[in-house]
């Protein structure tokens, strides 16, 4: 174990959910708790742990009873206790690459008409970061991480496919967004396969979404929101007016994040980041159909592993 991670720190800025190793050359003087494992050995030795396959079996509640109240002990086994998540979902993403490879990490649903240009700038400046943010970049284990639906596909069945391949999707908010059928085909598939929906407002002048309330659901439910020819859409694809409420009423609960493709870059960048925070993986060890939002991680969590 110790020559496992010999002079090495572990840096945790403040606010971040994702620790990273740093070797004592790179340390750049930034705060960094230390994780030193000889100050803990003589604990995991008590525990019968002297090698990493035991660290990986032990169970770090009985390491944080046994540290007692020790403050400078407790913090080891904390960091001992993030690494070794950090570990499992590394092992995870190894173990299921391939599968990975042909799944997104977002999915940008969008009216074309409204925000096709929007959402083409929008997954440019998210490759940017992500490649630009080491601890981000995750190219590697997607072929096409950010999906542009209007940019990739025209059968709608194979959108379907992608949005329950996806681990995010992104709700672009427009006038007549939820007037596409396309768009809530996309919207209930991601609803029933447990896609983490992140909503987003397009920040443009002239244009503005007006959020559902209980007229609109009234007017969907009697058939006065789309017109025969979308309702035929949805029901060619196993869906009914209900379930587009019922997904509908699911998403919209949340809070909607803005994205403003006319302002400054400074402003989108921050944007943009903002929105990464909300993006989620699902857990590997689950596969990525038939679960709930609880089974992610975050993105600095997982992405944390491999910096």
């Amino acid at each position: 174990l110790r020559r496992h991670k010999e002079q090495q720190l572990k840096r945790w800025m403040p606010g971040s959910s994702s620790p990273e190793w740093v070797s004592e050359e790179e340390h750049d003087g930034t705060p960094t708790i230390t994780l030193r494992l000889e100050d803990v050995l003589p604990l995991l030795q008590s525990q019968g742990v002297e090698t990493l396959e035991e660290l990986r079996a032990v169970k770090l509640e009985d390491l944080l009873r046994e540290a007692g109240e020790d403050a400078a002990l407790l913090t080891q086994v904390e960091l001992l206790q993030t690494l070794q998540a950090e570990q499992r979902e590394h092992e995870l993403f190894a173990s299921n690459r391939d599968e990975m490879m042909s799944q997104h990490l977002v999915f940008l649903s969008h009216y074309k008409n409204e925000a096709g240009t929007e959402a083409a700038l929008m997954r440019t400046e998210f490759e940017q970061i992500m490649k630009k943010d080491r601890c981000m970049d995750l190219s590697q284990f997607f072929t096409a991480p950010i999906f542009l639906d209007s940019e990739d596909l025209f059968d709608l069945e194979e959108l379907q496919v992608r949005v329950q391949k996806s681990h995010n999707l992104l709700l672009l908010l427009t006038d007549g967004v939820l007037l596409r059928p396309w768009v809530l085909v996309e919207l209930v598939t991601a609803v029933r396969n447990a896609v983490r929906v992140v909503l987003v407002t397009v920040s443009r002048q002239g244009l503005a979404f007006t959020f559902p309330d209980e007229g609109w659901y009234t007017a969907l439910l009697a058939g006065e929101v789309l017109d025969e020819s979308g309702e035929a859409l949805l029901q060619e694809h196993g869906i009914q007016l209900i379930d587009v409420e019922q997904a509908c009423r699911h998403v919209f609960k949340k809070i909607a994040l803005p994205y403003s493709p006319h302002r400054p870059e400074s402003i989108r960048t921050a944007e943009i980041r903002a929105l990464l925070k909300q993006i989620r993986i699902r857990s590997l060890a689950e596969g990525t159909g038939g679960e709930t939002e609880d089974a992610s991680v975050s993105l600095d969590c997982v992405t944390g592993s491999f910096s």
